[in-house]
């Protein structure tokens, strides 16, 4: 079986005052869930691809999780589940270009190993957040970017899970907690063309017209 394997060590980190940093490590080897297309378990065997990381600092809410995660798998539902990161308060992680996806791997640069991503506020050493991981099928550089080139083939899709990290301003620095991916598959499904958003804004405009008139 396929699967995601996500073999970098990834760190996060913010400045409070003083550099508290966390990290943790997506090591996904023994997991049986990954990256799919259209229905779970086809898992998604070469490039193109890409993807972004965003976090939620604080004790992960069950129900924004499963808000995000209830548009897993249904075809458009990317960009619903996209929508809530940013009005739920998810911040965006810069991060590392992809060095390779191949066989269900995602191998990143050595450089991104280990790479600090700002935006995690570590309280302890058992940090929680919520960690949303955004994937599509093409080389796009951003959700966005995929979305004003998409076509027929083009698919994406949002996955938020509860990940816990550790305190890296600890000394000796204990390790890292593994990633704490859900028993479920990333599921990339459809998304709309280009052209459709452009017909539904003709319709709507049309729609008002009518209105106007009658």
């Amino acid at each position: 079986m396929k699967k995601l394997i996500l073999t970098a060590l990834t760190v996060v980190g913010l400045a409070a005052g003083v550099f508290a940093q966390g990290y943790f490590q997506f090591d996904m080897n023994s997991i049986n869930n990954g990256i799919a297309v259209d229905t779970a378990g086809s898992y998604l065997a070469s490039g193109p691809f890409n993807w972004e990381a965003w976090i939620l600092n604080g004790t992960p809410s069950s129900a924004q999780i499963g808000a995000i995660d209830a548009f897993n798998g249904q075809p458009g539902g990317s960009i619903s589940a996209y929508a809530l990161l940013a009005s739920d308060g998810f911040i965006e992680q810069p991060l590392p270009p992809v060095w390779s996806f191949a066989g269900g791997t995602i191998s990143l640069s050595a450089s991104a190993s280990p790479y600090k991503m700002a935006g995690v506020i570590p309280v302890g050493a058992q940090t929680p957040i919520t960690l949303a991981i955004v994937a599509w099928n093409t080389s796009a550089s951003s959700f966005n970017a995929m979305l004003a080139g998409a076509n027929a083939s083009t698919r994406a899709g949002v996955l938020a899970y509860s990940q816990l990290t550790t305190d890296y301003a600890s000394s000796p620095i204990p390790n890292p907690p593994a990633t704490g991916w859900p028993a479920q598959d990333l599921i990339l499904t459809t998304v709309p063309e280009p052209s459709v958003f452009a017909l539904a804004g003709l319709g709507a405009a049309a729609l008002l017209i009518f209105r106007r008139r009658k």
